[in-house]
């Protein structure tokens, strides 16, 4: 189900729209989890599992925290009480696996891409010059970051945003080592991540906003990447051992 929320509307309009609550439900997709529990487009949210309940001041963000807090398991229900023309439901939603992450496309005029562990954001501009390929590869460095928990592990250690250059150069090349991995998992050439680094888009990313001295250069970006594409190429298992065991321990490193 699609999800929108009245701090994104102006004017009686969006008044009309959310009469029951500030987050109700824009659209359901056919097939879906959300659907076969009967949910409806125009239905209020009121709680999320059981004990989220959706307050006043709700908005769509607060509500992907709330789907990320409720940590359901595939093959149990995710309950969802939603008010419709005045009368509340209960859904008890199945979701199938997938992955533990939210996307976002920002409507800032950035060509940035950054997450915070739970919300993968991108902006606009980037994802509009950008090809499905270069989306790819891009959403596999930010999920290299959440996978191996870097922001976790560079606040606990280093006070996250503030850790001194090297650590945070350090996470960037460990998501820059797993990302050919990923790319290689959904399907697509692991050498689309070397290819993109290489490309006008790639290297105007990396001199861009994203560009600062925790970030390797465009160079290195492109031979650390060659060497994992070139490594699965010859059959090497599809997730690095050593990078899957760095997840439990601090960012600390001698370079």
């Amino acid at each position: 189900m699609v999800l929108h929320s009245r701090d994104q509307y102006k004017g009686d309009w969006a008044d009309r729209l959310f009469v029951a609550g500030p987050l109700a439900v824009a659209t359901v997709l056919p097939g879906s989890p959300a659907a076969e529990a009967g949910v409806q487009p125009g239905d209020t949210i009121i709680s999320i599992g059981g004990e989220i309940p959706v307050t006043d001041g709700g908005t769509l963000r607060e509500a992907g925290v709330a789907l990320l807090a409720a940590r359901w398991q595939p093959g149990t229900p995710l309950s969802v009480q939603v008010s419709r023309s005045g009368t509340a439901h209960q859904a008890g939603l199945y979701p199938v696996a997938g992955c533990d992450v939210t996307v976002e496309v920002t409507t800032d005029d950035g060509m940035a891409a950054r997450t915070d562990g739970q919300i993968i954001q991108l902006g606009h501009r980037l994802v509009q010059a950008a090809s499905d390929s270069d989306l790819a590869v891009i959403l596999a460095h930010e999920l290299g970051h959440v996978i191996l928990r870097h922001r976790e592990r560079l606040h606990a250690a280093h006070g996250g945003d503030k850790a001194p250059q090297k650590y945070r150069r350090h996470a960037e090349e460990e998501a820059d080592r797993l990302s050919p991995y990923l790319v290689a998992n959904s399907g697509l050439n692991p050498a689309l991540v070397p290819d993109f680094w290489r490309s006008p888009l790639g290297r105007r990313v990396n001199r861009g906003l994203l560009r600062d001295r925790a970030y390797p250069p465009t160079s290195e970006r492109v031979r650390q990447t060659q060497v994992e594409a070139t490594a699965l190429a010859a059959g090497r298992l599809p997730v690095p051992p050593d990078l899957l065991a760095s997840r439990d321990q601090a960012i600390i490193t001698d370079d």
